[in-house]
């Protein structure tokens, strides 16, 4: 109950409350408290009057945005054996592609439905790419062989466990 400028449990109990305002949505939960003692909320979903939902976040800059701190942020699971636990990106004509884990082999996929590469990338630099045609670039966006592998210095380096480099120019 709200007692004017606190919330307060009516009964020992769990609590949620739906607020909307000024175009927002704002989904707030509380765990079991007594009877009469005050409730601090803690807001666990909103949807803002743009449409950006945030999970955790109350002013989410994304059309979906999750904050959990250090915890999972999605977990998907599926009890069948068909493989359905997966993310898919899609436009308006159909899948692109998706990421997914399942099958009778429990087995992990990265898919390009498209003849488009997929691309590894850090510090905003394409490393590796894997070509529509299933060519392997490492320092090269556009393999020519098979595995293409491209750099300034020695490309290729086998060590032994006992600390001997073999390199290959």
């Amino acid at each position: 109950i709200n007692t004017g400028s606190n919330w307060a449990y009516k009964v020992t109990d769990e609590a949620s409350k739906y607020e909307q305002s000024a175009g927002r949505h704002i989904f707030s939960t509380v765990s079991s408290g007594s009877a009469d003692a005050t409730i601090t909320w803690s807001d666990r979903m909103t949807i803002l009057n743009g449409g950006n939902v945030g999970i955790g976040d109350t002013t989410p800059d994304a059309m979906f945005e999750i904050n959990t701190g250090s915890v999972v942020a999605m977990r998907l699971e599926n009890t069948g054996s068909a493989m359905s636990q997966y993310i898919e990106f899609a436009t308006s004509t159909g899948r692109n592609g998706f990421i997914g884990y399942g099958g009778t082999a429990g087995t992990m996929y990265i898919s390009q439905d498209t003849s488009d590469p997929i691309l590894f990338r850090t510090v905003s630099t394409d490393r590796m790419v894997i070509a529509g045609n299933g060519n392997v670039g490492i320092g090269d966006t556009s393999p020519d062989a098979p595995l293409d592998i491209e750099a300034a210095t020695a490309i290729l380096r086998v060590q032994s466990t006992t600390g001997t480099n073999i390199a290959y120019q």
